[in-house]
C-alpha cells in the first residue's frame, strides 16, 4: 500500500519518533496532520512545517480530544501520544496512566467515531518487563513500572477496539530507539550530552544487554504495520532482534566524541527491578510484513553523534531549555 495521497494523522507528532514518521509520510506524498501538546514548539518538524496540519490538542482531555478528527478526518492514525516516564516508582502511577492509557482511550474513541479506517498503537518493549527472553508477542507481560503498565493497558485496549468497532487496530511494541534530535530521557543522548559538556558520567557496571534500534528502522517498521492488513488485530514486535552491551555502547560514544570524559562504570547501583538481558523476538514482523531492521548499528550511532555535535545549539535551546522549564 502506498501512502501517497492518503490522509494520515500522527499523534505525538512533535516528539522524537513522531516527527521522524511525519517527515517520512510527507516525503511519500501523504496529507499529514500531527497533534502537539498545547503550548509546545514543533521544532523537529521545521523542514516540513508548511506541509503538515498542526493540531494543538490535549489528548488526555476527553473534551479536547473530541475535535481530534473534526472536521478533517484521517484514514489512518498512528498513536504516538505518550508520557514517557520510566521511573520504577508507584508515585508516578496516576500521571503515567493518564498520559498513556487514557490518551489511547480518547484517541481510539475519537477515531472510531469519525470512521477512521485504521489505527496503529505504538507501545514499547518495556511492556514485557520480567517475562522470559526473547520476548514473543504471546508472552504474559510482567510490567515493572507505571509506564510499562500503562502501555500494556493501551495495547490490550487496542486489541479490544479492533474486535468491537469497525476500525482496524494494530499494536506495535518498539525496541529502545535512538537517533538524532532525541530528548535527554534515554541513555544514548545522555552520554552524548555528558561528552559535549565534558562532565564525567557515573553509571552502573553496564553489563545489561539491550536491543537498540535506529529511528529510521522504527519509522520503516511503523509504515509496514500501517500498510499491511496482516497486522490488524495483532501485536507486532519491531526491533533488531540483536543485543548491544550498554558498556560497549557508552564506550563507543565516548570514542566517537574523542574520549572527552571518563565513564565511571560501577559508580552507581543497578535499579532493583532492572534485568540484564532485554530483547524481543522479531520473527513475526518478518513473517507477516516482510520487514526487518536494516541499519548498521555503528553507522547509525555515528550519525547520531554527528547530529548532536553539529546541532548542539539546537539541542541546548530546544531540549535542555525545555528540561529546565519542566523542572520549574
Amino acid at each position: 500500500m502506498s501512502y501517497h495521497g492518503m490522509r494520515v494523522m500522527v499523534t505525538g507528532g512533535a516528539g522524537f519518533i513522531g516527527a521522524c514518521l511525519a517527515q517520512r509520510l510527507v516525503e511519500e506524498g501523504a496529507d499529514v496532520a500531527v497533534t502537539i501538546r498545547p503550548g509546545s514548539h514543533p521544532w523537529r518538524l521545521a523542514s516540513v512545517i508548511d506541509r503538515v496540519r498542526i493540531l494543538e490538542i490535549d489528548l488526555a482531555n476527553p473534551l479536547s480530544c473530541e475535535r481530534l478528527c473534526q472536521p478533517w478526518a484521517p484514514e489512518i492514525v498512528f498513536n504516538l501520544g505518550s508520557l514517557v516516564r520510566t521511573q520504577q516508582s508507584f508515585d508516578e502511577l496516576d500521571a503515567v496512566l493518564e498520559g498513556n492509557f487514557l490518551v489511547a482511550k480518547h484517541v481510539f474513541q475519537a477515531a472510531a467515531a469519525a470512521g477512521v479506517r485504521k489505527c496503529v498503537q505504538v507501545g514499547t518493549v518495556e511492556e514485557y518487563g520480567h517475562a522470559m527472553v526473547p520476548f514473543v508477542e504471546t508472552a504474559r507481560e510482567e510490567p515493572i513500572s507505571p509506564y510499562s503498565l500503562g502501555k500494556v493497558m493501551a495495547t490490550h485496549l487496542a486489541l479490544m477496539t479492533d474486535k468491537l468497532t469497525a476500525m482496524r487496530v494494530a499494536a506495535v511494541r518498539m525496541a529502545a530507539t535512538f537517533g538524532p534530535a532525541q530528548g535527554f530521557v534515554m541513555l544514548t543522548p545522555n552520554v552524548i550530552r555528558a561528552c559535549m559538556e565534558r562532565k564525567d558520567f557515573p553509571t552502573n557496571q553496564g553489563e545489561q544487554m539491550r536491543d537498540l534500534m535506529f529511528v529510521d528502522d522504527a519509522v520503516n517498521g511503523l509504515l509496514a504495520v500501517g500498510a499491511s492488513p496482516a497486522a490488524d488485530g495483532e501485536i507486532i514486535n519491531i526491533g533488531t532482534g540483536t543485543m548491544q552491551t550498554m558498556k560497549a555502547v557508552m564506550t563507543r560514544i565516548n570514542e566517537l566524541m574523542g574520549n572527552p570524559i571518563t565513564i565511571q562504570f560501577g559508580a552507581i547501583s543497578y535499579r532493583p527491578l532492572d534485568t540484564k538481558v532485554f530483547y524481543m523476538d522479531v520473527s513475526k514482523a518478518e513473517r507477516l510484513l516482510g520487514w526487518r531492521a536494516a541499519a548498521d548499528f555503528d553507522t547509525a550511532l555515528a550519525k547520531t553523534v554527528a547530529w548532536y555535535r553539529e546541532h548542539w545549539d539546537v539541542a541546548e535551546r530546544e531540549l535542555l531549555s525545555r528540561e529546565q522549564r519542566i523542572r520549574v
